[in-house]
């Protein structure tokens, strides 16, 4: 069991450092990012709350894809102007009002329990050991 915690915390410990690498490319974008106007190309049929759709808009003469929530979709019209913030590469684009520091936090957070998860793992089981008569 020990080496399963062990194993784990390693796995929760790595694999949300592997996803900061990008969230680090929106925390740049976001802070010395420009603002570009896109023309929104396509917007998808919002139904559900829970489903993650794609819109999409071009910029300087290409199409890209962007995550949208349901109420932001339903505001979309195609053909509409949006303003998004963008690096220099235009790999990553943010909406005006996206915080990408949130991400940062929940990172954090799956690193600490990484920490715990190692922590138990090495931690003796004093239920195991014998009991000390005198």
């Amino acid at each position: 069991m020990k080496t399963f915690y062990k194993i784990s915390g390693i796995i929760f410990i790595i694999c949300p450092l592997l996803l900061f690498v990008f969230n680090f490319k929106e925390i740049k974008t976001y802070k010395n990012g420009i603002v570009i106007d896109a023309i929104v190309v396509f917007v998808p049929n919002c139904l559900t709350t829970k489903a993650h759709y794609n819109f999409q808009f071009r910029y300087e003469g290409k199409i890209y894809a962007k995550q949208i929530g349901v109420l932001t979709c339903r505001q979309l019209k195609e053909g509409s102007v949006i303003k998004l913030k963008t690096n220099a590469n235009h790999t990553v684009f943010l909406y005006l009002n996206e915080n990408p520091f949130k991400n940062s936090v929940s990172f954090f957070i799956l690193n600490l329990f990484g920490l715990f998860l190692i922590y138990m793992g090495f931690k003796r089981d004093k239920t195991l050991l014998p009991k000390n008569t005198k």
